[in-house]
Order: structure tokens, then sequence, then C-alpha cells
């Protein structure tokens, strides 16, 4: 079972309010990630299924405070998040939020509703 915890934003662009948030600190789910030549991710797999993105992906990146991290400079500075839309097969669209990790890996951060 995936450990999660849940968060609700109440002022969003979307209107549309995070159903779980996967980016606890004592977890994190990789998944794999298909790039497009560009490198924007074109699908993924989570939960042992091929999700395909639809439309275009937004990359979010984030800068990390790294003057105030007590134990020194962390090893990456800036965060990369992406925020998209996708479907697995013919079901309805849901917006994710994938995270690129240090090491080059992928992780699932956030599944919207």
């Amino acid at each position: 079972m995936i450990a999660s915890t849940f968060r609700v934003i109440e002022n969003n662009r979307h209107n549309r309010k995070p159903l779980r948030c996967i980016n606890d600190i004592s977890f994190k789910f990789h998944t794999d990630v298909e790039l497009s030549a560009d490198g924007d991710p074109r699908g993924f797999i989570w939960n042992r299924f091929e999700h395909t993105v639809i439309g275009q992906p937004q990359a979010i990146f984030t800068r990390t405070r790294w003057w105030e991290n007590p134990s020194g400079v962390p090893p990456r500075i800036d965060t990369e998040p992406w925020r998209l839309d996708a479907s697995r097969g013919g079901e309805e669209q849901h917006r994710y939020d994938l995270r690129r990790d240090t090491d080059g890996s992928w992780v699932l951060a956030l599944e919207w509703g």
C-alpha cells in the first residue's frame, strides 16, 4: 500500500484539489517516464499501468533555499517538477505532478482529482 498524506488546496487555478500527495519524505514512488525528443514527459507507468500524457506538460522549476539549510548546500538547488494531464487507456484523464530526482530517476509526487 502506498503511504501518502492528503492535502487540500483551496484556491488553485483549475479549481482541482489534490487527491493524494505521494512525496512523503519516508516514501518515494519511483516511476518509469518516457520522454519526447524535446525532453518533455510523454508517458509514464504508475501502479502497473501505462499513462499517456495529453496536451503539453508544464515544467515548474523551483529553487531550494539552500542558505536556510542547516546541513549545508544541497546536492541540487533547482527542483524539476512537471505538471501534466494523462489518462490510462480510454479512461478519464487526471492531473499528475512528476518530479525528476537528483539521481535522474522520476518520482510521482502528486495525483490530482
